[in-house]
């Protein structure tokens, strides 16, 4: 999987992910939804026929570079504790 940084300010966060699926960038929406410091998390398909997925992430406080580092240590977490179980 690669990530491009399209725009990075105090409060907003533009990447785009390549090599991935919507499934993984649903993961990580839930997660910063979960996040009080987040505003919007957001992702669409940059075209049905390419291998790109934007991502948009807006913060009231904190970066939001810092809250997709944590969003994405939580799935790992989860994705940890589920093969555990599995």
């Amino acid at each position: 999987m690669e990530v491009k940084t399209i725009e990075e300010d105090k409060n907003v966060l533009d990447i785009e992910i390549y090599g991935s699926d919507i499934t993984m960038c649903e993961l990580l929406r839930k997660k910063l939804s979960d996040d009080p410091s987040v505003k919007i998390a957001t992702y669409s398909v940059i075209h049905p026929l390419l291998d790109g997925i934007e991502m948009r992430i807006e913060t009231n406080k904190g970066s939001p570079s810092s809250a997709l580092e944590t969003a994405v240590k939580d799935v790992q977490k989860d994705i940890a504790d589920f093969k555990k179980q599995f």
